[in-house]
């Protein structure tokens, strides 16, 4: 027993799913191709059974817990189709009617109970339309008819006949629908901003790259040019400058995939401190100016602008 609700628009499954999850429901999955998704099975001491004419409570048996959700669950069957399971009469095992422990009233909607609770508690409907002044339900309900021309196509039972009467039940499953596609709008334009952001991100990521690969081959360059400046130095000055070359040098290399802006900049800072030494001992630049750092003849690599380089 259940009903199936065609929709005008296709739907993404997986954000239709989260959606649910989000409002409460919980996720079955009975296999890997089914997902089903269900209200919290109330806590209850156990189920009543009328048995004969004397009821009885008993526990509701752990084998039954997975019929008890399939029977009582939402499931999105297609794009645009989701599926409403009510709760039957009877469980397949029993041949009497499950009652509410409660109230010991017929628990043949459970599903409907729980679809009313939703929508009173996000105030999509108002108690005084299902219930009278005193708390009793009312004979004829005063559910206000919601707007779903732009969102169901046709409401459907298990044979195919399309339902529409002014049922209690049908009322409750139209603003049910409605509520659960407008959330799952609001989901599925966060979930297109989100996509969007990390796009740009990814844009902004290789713009910063494209900008970065010019530097990087200017420090192979200048390590190329203090190669050439040191290949005249004596023995012990020449090995002391190839390995600090040769260091800086493997830690460019370590950078090819990386990208780290400020890992460049602590090469950039080596590479040029390098290269001033070779450059002042080559030529003999005074120890005043050495010390002094002036660097008014000497074409060092510009560091990367962090904060500008977006």
């Amino acid at each position: 027993m259940g009903t199936q609700v065609l929709l005008k628009d296709k739907i993404n499954n997986k954000i239709l799913g989260k959606t649910l999850i989000k409002l409460g429901l919980k996720k079955y999955n009975p296999n890997v191709s089914e997902e089903y998704f269900y209200f919290k099975v109330y806590k209850r001491q156990g189920i009543v059974i009328e048995i004969g004419s004397q009821p009885e409570t008993i526990d509701l048996p752990p084998e039954l817990i997975s019929d008890y959700i399939l029977k009582n669950s939402i499931k999105i069957q297609s794009k645009n189709s989701l599926y409403i399971n009510g709760i039957p009469e009877t469980f397949d095992i029993f041949t009497s009617t499950i009652f509410n422990p409660e109230n010991n009233y017929c628990d043949k909607d459970e599903i409907v109970d729980s679809i009313e609770k939703m929508l009173l508690e996000y105030k999509i409907i108002d108690r005084d339309e299902i219930y009278t002044k005193s708390g009793s339900r009312r004979a004829k309900h005063k559910i206000h008819e919601a707007n779903i021309s732009d969102i169901i196509e046709a409401v459907e039972n298990d044979e195919g006949e399309e339902w529409n009467d002014n049922s209690f039940e049908l009322a409750l499953i139209k603003h049910f629908i409605k509520f659960i596609i407008d959330k799952y709008k609001e989901e599925l334009s966060l979930s297109k901003n989100n996509s969007k952001n990390k796009i740009k991100k990814e844009k902004v990521k290789e713009l910063n790259i494209e900008k970065l690969n010019p530097i990087i081959r200017k420090c192979e360059d200048k390590i190329i040019e203090i190669k050439d400046i040191i290949k005249d130095f004596d023995y012990s000055d020449k090995k002391t400058y190839e390995e600090l070359t040769s260091k800086v040098e493997n830690d460019l290399k370590e950078l090819e995939n990386i990208k780290n802006v400020n890992k460049i900049n602590e090469i950039i800072d080596e590479i040029n401190k390098i290269y001033r030494n070779a450059y002042n001992k080559k030529n003999n630049v005074s120890s005043l100016s050495y010390i002094m750092e002036t660097d008014e003849n000497i074409d060092l690599i510009n560091k990367i602008d962090i904060e500008n380089l977006e």
